[in-house]
């Protein structure tokens, strides 16, 4: 059931889904089943796995834009200064 569902149901859907087909189990049983097995329902949250990590050693390139982050001011005549 839990493959065909691609993997995504947890245990309270399992649960109602033998309901369902009147198999009679406690949620509890199946929460410790799943749990045994290492399943798990889909996640909220992140949908992805970060497979990439950065190394502090590399060298990183300087600002090549130079870009400035500076505070401009408003004039007395609405101009950028």
């Amino acid at each position: 059931m839990f493959g065909e569902n691609l993997f995504v149901y947890g245990a309270d859907k399992i649960w109602t889904q033998l309901n369902r087909e009147e198999i009679r189990v406690a949620r509890c049983t199946v929460e410790r089943l799943m749990r045994a097995e290492g399943l798990s329902g889909a996640r909220r949250g992140r949908a992805f796995t970060i497979t990439t990590h950065t190394d502090d050693r590399l060298h990183r390139p300087h600002d090549l834009v130079a870009a400035s982050f500076e505070r401009r001011h408003l004039t007395g005549f609405g101009l950028l200064t």
